[in-house]
C-alpha cells in the first residue's frame, strides 16, 4: 500500500502540475472554471496568492516522490472545500490510493484547520468519485447542484459534503 504525505505546492511544481493537464476536459475535471487551458505560470502563480487557499503535493513517502496535487480552500470561518485533487504520476494510477490521500486532506481540515464542514464538487457523470466519496464519510446534498459551463463543456455539478463529527464516526470504523 502506497503511504502518502502532503507538503506545500510551489511555483517549483508548476512544470510537473501543467504535464498532468493534458487536454481542457481533463483541466475541469480537476479544476472546473479556475484555469483556462493549458494552464501557464501567469496562472499558478495568481493561484498561489490567493491567502484562502492551502495547495499541496501529494507525495509517495516510499520514493519520496510527488505524484499528485490537493487543494483545502476556506470558505466559511468553519467550512471549507478539496479542490483540484488529482494523481497525475501514471504510474500511481488505478492504485486506489484516493482514500489515502481523502483521509490526509480531511485530518489536515478537521484537525489543523479546526474546521467543522469540508465540501465538495463532482460532476454527476463521476459515479466512482462519488462512491470513494462517500467511503470517507462525504454525502450528497441533494437541494445543491449547478451548470458547469465552459467552452464546449456543460456538466451537472453535484454538492457533496461531510461535517467534523460524521467524519470521526466513518474513521473509526
Amino acid at each position: 500500500m502506497t503511504k502518502l504525505k502532503l507538503s506545500p505546492f510551489t511555483k517549483k511544481e508548476f512544470l510537473l502540475f501543467k504535464s498532468w493537464i493534458d487536454s481542457n476536459e481533463l483541466l475541469i475535471t480537476v479544476a472546473g472554471t479556475d484555469f483556462k487551458f493549458p494552464v501557464t505560470d501567469e496562472q499558478l502563480s495568481h493561484y498561489l496568492k490567493d491567502d484562502k487557499r492551502l495547495s499541496f503535493n501529494v507525495i509517495d513517502v516510499e520514493d519520496n516522490k510527488i505524484i499528485g496535487h490537493a487543494e483545502i480552500t476556506q470558505t466559511e470561518p468553519q467550512k471549507c472545500k478539496l479542490d483540484k485533487v488529482i494523481i497525475g504520476d501514471m504510474d500511481k494510477k488505478g492504485m486506489d490510493i484516493g482514500k489515502e490521500l481523502l483521509t490526509l486532506l480531511l485530518d489536515h481540515a478537521f484537525k489543523v484547520l479546526s474546521m467543522n464542514e469540508v465540501e465538495l464538487y463532482v460532476y454527476n457523470w463521476n459515479i466512482a468519485g462519488i462512491k470513494s466519496y462517500e467511503k470517507v464519510g462525504f454525502s450528497l446534498q441533494p437541494d445543491i447542484q449547478f451548470q458547469t459551463t465552459k467552452d464546449v463543456i456543460d456538466w451537472t455539478t453535484l454538492l457533496m459534503s461531510v461535517k467534523k463529527e460524521d467524519w470521526f464516526q466513518v474513521k473509526i470504523r
